[in-house]
């Protein structure tokens, strides 16, 4: 200090000391910890390492303790470490902006995924952590249905390829790394490729894993096992390629099989920057992984992972709509007056959870597309929703932190009779209903008694009325078309599969014409006071899933085809026989 002359000079560790209190020097002015990639402890007189910690980014280094004890801040956490040991005195834990949650079907781990890349496996009972691990940086990971492995894509420097708006431009590819959860340790069995791969998916038998390209909007299928690519299709229309489009924009569903992509034009200076959000994007379309063919356009642009896992619905951030994946009509809108910043639909498909104004987190059922419960008081922004099994919900924060809600009600037992629970049932606001089927869940016997002699099996139609009704669609005379068609659209859902097989199979057009109206009808249709009760009492017996609740399902699930009650309780028993596999 007195002659500002270098005294000694130490290794260089990265890309230098890019942080604020970065360096700290021990009370006693012989150790000095520096951090970059990672904390060095070194002797002030000799300039020998004495210690490093594996912690990248620290900053605010500060000794305490007489010099016994390092503290620092890496990300949004703030860390103790032994400075003769370099054990860590503070728990470990995320340190940065929760992006994503992973949860196994049996909700035994939780996987998080900060905004830093790094990953941290969690116990899912306890909340214990149990592990971290460096994962994708600005990039989508996936979990395998039995919860074994991780998968996520990295870059490879080995692989290049051309920039589609200047080819004098080059970019790294990527491959696709995994980790073995329960051994603890990564697999590098697949090839390097030429793409960028932003997000990816298992399917659902866990046997590929399908990636997706922000370049290019390139869709490959993988086999897990052999790990070799399988297939792969360009999801690019030709219409757009040829007005100058290029992919702004690409998602997956979590089970691998529909692919997200937004289109924007392409001007001078690059891509045209895709729409604020409430606002429409140039094109949004989507792709079956399966067959590589266009499903739909869809009118904004899907929140990421706000797919419902039978396929069927998508949540846009365009007026909070709710669209059908296979046609990309809106079949639902939340209020215009909340702003959702994230959304996530249960496992079953039931429910739909997003998060609004002020951080509330509301709960939708799917059944009425009326609110069914909401959660209140945490004052961070929230950042990412995730269903885990039996109706665990987990949110995501920008202050590092997860917490787990249940959104099951409440069993309590003497709040109402069950007479009053079951006028409830039939009610169409979700929410009137949502503190009686708890009275059920607390009283399972009698439930299952009562709902076995209250309701009962649809009658079946008779399918040759109902063959005959639709030939006479087709007749020559006006008459009997509209004779026909007004008695068509006086039958109960069982006569969808009926209208379905007959869309695919007619070649007349009259036909098809009246067979789509009546689809469309049915679509828009609600459901009557009585088929809420039952999708409502198939969700509590399943919930019950003891061997009377599922006898009474099994009763229901002879029923007629095409009926709802039949359709819910078959539905209902495949996720019990499934979950009573996972959990072996």
């Amino acid at each position: 200090m007195d002659t500002g002359n270098e005294r000694k000079a130490f290794p260089k560790d990265g890309n230098g000391r890019p942080n604020p209190g970065s360096v700290a020097f021990a009370p006693d002015g012989k150790t000095v910890a520096a951090a970059s990639d990672s904390i060095r402890l070194y002797d002030t007189t000799t300039g020998e390492e004495r210690l490093c910690i594996d912690r990248s980014l620290a900053c605010g280094l500060h000794f305490t303790d007489e010099g016994k004890t390092l503290t620092g801040a890496v990300g949004d956490a703030v860390y103790r470490w032994d400075t003769a040991t370099g054990k860590m005195l503070t728990p470990d834990a995320a340190d940065s902006i929760v992006e994503q949650i992973l949860v196994s079907a049996d909700g035994s781990r939780v996987v998080t995924r900060g905004q830093d890349s790094y990953v941290h496996i969690w116990d899912g009972a306890k909340g214990k952590h149990l592990r971290s691990l460096q994962g994708p940086w600005q990039r989508g990971m996936a979990i395998s249905p039995d919860g074994r492995f991780l998968a996520w894509p990295v870059r490879d420097e080995k692989e290049k390829y051309p920039d589609l708006q200047s080819p004098n431009v080059t970019h790294d590819g990527s491959r696709i790394r995994m980790y073995d959860v329960a051994a603890d340790k990564h697999i590098d069995r697949f090839p390097g490729f030429k793409g960028d791969a932003k997000d990816m998916a298992f399917t659902a038998d866990g046997k590929q894993i399908v990636t997706v390209d922000q370049h290019g909007g390139t869709v490959r299928i993988w086999n897990v096992e052999a790990g070799k690519e399988e297939r792969s299709f360009q999801a690019m229309p030709d219409a757009l390629k040829k007005k100058s489009y290029q992919v702004g924009r690409a998602l997956l569903s979590p089970d691998g099989k529909t692919a997200a992509l937004a289109y924007a034009e392409v001007v001078a200076g690059g891509l045209k920057r895709l729409g604020m959000p409430r606002e429409r994007p140039h094109v949004v379309r989507l792709w079956d992984v399966a067959t590589g063919k266009e499903l739909s356009e869809l009118r904004g642009d899907p929140l990421d992972r706000a797919f419902s896992p039978d396929g069927r619905f998508v949540v846009t951030n365009s007026g909070n709509s709710v669209c059908e994946i296979a046609t990309g009509d809106r079949v639902a809108a939340l209020p215009d007056d909340l702003y959702v910043r994230a959304a996530a639909f249960s496992r079953d498909s039931r429910f739909l959870a997003t998060v609004v104004n002020d951080g509330v987190i509301q709960i939708w059922e799917v059944a009425t597309w009326t609110k069914r419960s909401e959660f209140k008081g945490y004052q961070y922004m929230c950042t990412t929703l995730t269903f885990g099994p039996a109706g665990q919900l987990f949110s995501g924060y920008v202050n590092t932190t997860v917490l787990a809600w249940d959104t099951r009600p409440p069993r309590t037992a003497a709040s109402v009779s069950l007479e009053t629970a079951w006028t409830d049932l039939a009610k169409r606001e979700a929410a009137e209903s949502f503190k009686s089927e708890g009275r059920f869940l607390a009283a399972p016997a009698e439930t299952v008694k009562l709902f076995g002699e209250k309701i009962k099996c649809a009658e079946a139609i008779d399918p040759k009325r109902v063959e005959r009704l639709l030939a006479d669609l087709g007749s020559d005379e006006f008459a009997v078309r509209e004779a026909a068609s007004k008695a068509l659209a006086g039958l109960d859902e069982q006569a969808i599969p009926y209208l379905e097989d007959t869309l695919k199979s007619t070649e007349s057009a009259e036909v098809r014409l009246r067979v789509k109206r009546f689809l469309e009808q049915r679509k828009e249709a609600s459901l009557t006071s009585d088929q809420i009760r039952q999708v409502r009492a198939v969700m509590v017996l399943e919930r019950i899933g003891d061997g009377g609740a599922k006898d009474l399902l099994q009763r229901w699930a002879t029923g007629p085809r095409g009926a709802l009650l039949t359709t819910e309780a078959v539905t209902a028993l495949k996720r019990l026989k499934g979950a009573s596999t996972t959990n072996q």
